[in-house]
């Protein structure tokens, strides 16, 4: 199972980190630095789980 994390922070070094510690546990991240542009990639890359 391909385990995918969209992580919305807009505190580009706090993203970098939270990237970092799941990247350890075989998740693919994706990073957005901000609400719309969340949305964006959350539409595109087709995450359904929000919360």
């Amino acid at each position: 199972m391909n385990k995918k994390i969209l992580i919305i922070e807009d505190e580009i070094q706090a993203g970098s980190n939270i990237q970092q510690i799941l990247s350890l546990s075989d998740f693919k991240t994706i990073v957005a630095n901000n609400g719309l542009e969340g949305l964006r990639l959350a539409k595109i890359c087709k995450i359904v789980f929000y919360f």
